[in-house]
This record gives C-alpha cells, structure tokens and sequence, in this order.
C-alpha cells in the first residue's frame, strides 16, 4: 500500500523518494522556488506534483486552489510519507 496525503477533499498517493528523486529531481525544484521571486507559489506547486502528481486530476491548478498559503505542512506531510515508512493518518496535511 502506498502512502497517502490528504490535499482539499482527496487523499492522494505519493510517490516514494529514492537518492535519484532528491538528486535528479528535488533539488533542481527546490533551487527554482529560491530563484523564482514572483513565481514562487508556482514553483512550489510544481515541486509538490513532483510527489502528487501521477493522481488522476491532479495538476499545478488543483495544487494551487487546494494547498494553504503557507504549504510548510504539506511539504512536511510529503516529506514524511515519501519515506513510506509512515503509519495510516500521521501524515496528513492541512
């Protein structure tokens, strides 16, 4: 079973995070949300599919109407359940 997160009214899976994911993958995210100034809300939605979105009808516009403003526990929430090591419920975001 693959570890989930809830985002608005869904429950999503996501993806478990490998040393090619961090390097291939999330760093360059994360360098783009420090660079990006303006654009950082859609940075940081991108980094979040990085982990969400393969689920059906999840794209950068449902990351941006459903995730708080301040996306802190959600990434925790990501972070963690990533590691698929989580127990059923700890990882939810807000």
């Amino acid at each position: 079973m693959m570890a989930t997160v809830r985002i608005g009214d869904r429950e999503l899976d996501v993806k478990p995070a490998t040393l090619g994911f961090l390097k291939k993958k999330l760093l360059p995210a994360q360098e783009a949300i420090d660079a990006a100034g303006n654009d950082a809300p859609d940075r940081i939605a991108d980094l979040i599919l990085l982990y969400v979105g393969h689920n059906d009808g999840v794209d950068r516009d449902f990351i941006l109407d459903h995730v708080p403003a301040d996306p802190y526990g959600t990434l925790i929430a990501l972070s963690r359940a990533a590691g698929q090591r989580v127990p059923e419920g700890e990882a939810k975001s807000q």
